[in-house]
């Protein structure tokens, strides 16, 4: 049976979560404490027990002028013993149904592995969203930083949501909702990630970035024009990692060449009116996608 959660229906739900994503239970019980809605949850009931679940979070998809209610899929994933029996590929459908029938234009999603965009194809899902990776040096960084004193601060989430107002406004690109954002940030901190802004007049940005060893994982940056230098000082005045690997919108960054291009996020649409979107759509920016 296929149905919406009941707040009963946590301690099995977090046993599934577990069981499939290997997360700790600090983790999950971070995520059921925050972010959990029983009307935004969808499950398969097996014996009693859930076998499948997914969560519907809504956000907006800004293209040309034009704003699309959406449904982001997130954490889906079914029992071991159940895999391979459509059991995914049912629930999907049911929640792109009440998704629709509730006023959603479309449902959008990040592959957890690149396997995984063939399977969510099979699903009605197409590819929508892009996002660029690089690779720099400390050397290159500082080249970057062009002599740059500045130095960051803790990042707050209206000056987070005023920063991607700014920068994401001329492209197409996914938004979330004031909450969306604060749980964002709180997961990454969560999960030991770091967050730091920058403001100096009209240049601001802001970066999400958490140090392994002697790399610097930067999982989401998005800056204003002519602000690349503050925030690369910034950034190596927190991190002392000999390498940074960036991910950011397409075309944001100099040493574009060098960048690679990638699917990153898929589309599928449940509404007349945005049964082409993700054929139009332009290079469009997916960030935060919680995990």
């Amino acid at each position: 049976m296929i149905r919406r959660a009941r707040r009963e229906d946590i301690p099995l739900l977090m046993e599934l979560w577990e069981a499939s994503f290997g997360d700790s239970r600090a983790y999950i019980s971070f995520f059921f404490e925050k972010r959990f809605s029983p009307q935004e949850t969808f499950l398969f009931e097996w014996g009693g027990r859930p076998v499948s679940m997914l969560f519907l979070l809504d956000a907006q998809l800004q293209h040309g002028g034009k704003h699309y209610a959406v449904k982001y899929l997130y954490a889906a994933c079914t029992a071991p013993s159940f895999r391979g029996q459509g059991v995914m590929h049912r629930l999907i459908d049911f929640a792109a149904r009440s998704a629709a029938e509730e006023g959603a234009d479309c449902i959008a999603l990040v592959p957890a592995s690149r396997g995984l965009f063939r399977y969510y194809a099979g699903c009605g899902f197409q590819n929508a969203f892009f996002c660029e990776t690089l690779q720099l040096s400390r050397k290159e960084m500082g080249q970057l930083a062009a002599g740059s004193a500045a130095s960051g601060s803790p990042l707050a989430v209206p000056e987070m949501a005023e920063i991607r107002r700014t920068v994401l406004q001329p492209r197409d690109h996914l938004a979330w909702d004031t909450a969306a954002l604060e749980y964002a940030l709180e997961e990454h901190k969560f999960s030991g990630g770091s967050a730091i802004g920058v403001r100096s007049g009209e240049q601001q940005g802001y970066c999400l970035f958490d140090q392994q060893g002697d790399v610097c994982f930067v999982q989401e940056l998005l800056i204003a024009r002519g602000a690349a230098d503050s925030m690369f000082s910034a950034l190596m005045k927190e991190s002392d990692a000999h390498i940074f690997s960036l991910h950011c919108p397409v075309g944001l960054l100099p040493f574009s060449n060098r960048a690679e291009k990638r699917a990153y996020g898929m589309l599928r649409p449940v509404s007349p009116r945005a049964a082409r979107l993700p054929q139009t759509l332009q290079n469009a920016y997916l960030g935060l996608s919680l995990g």
